[in-house]
């Protein structure tokens, strides 16, 4: 569970560390688009990517998230829809 998000100098965010702290096990993120919504989530997924070498997580017990791509583990050779190929309203 993460204790504590210090997010700073990627994509919207500053160099100034934006902290989250007080989670539970359940948080929900919300906001409108480009507040930093996939940012948290990618720094959540990947946190040793360089990109966020400003950020940092705490883990409660020191214990991090294991990522799991249930998509590629199920084998299934599903190709990606892109928006060219949905409908126009």
């Amino acid at each position: 569970m993460i204790e504590r998000i210090a997010i700073a100098q990627v994509a919207t965010f500053g160099d100034k560390p934006e902290v989250v702290d007080g989670l539970s096990q359940f948080n929900y993120f919300y906001g409108p688009n480009a507040s930093g919504k996939t940012t948290v989530s990618r720094l959540i997924a990947n946190p040793a990517d360089p990109r966020f070498s400003g950020c940092d997580l705490k883990w409660r017990a020191a214990t991090p998230l294991e990522v799991h791509d249930a998509l590629s583990a199920s084998g299934l050779d599903l190709p990606f829809v892109g928006k060219e190929h949905l409908p126009s309203l």
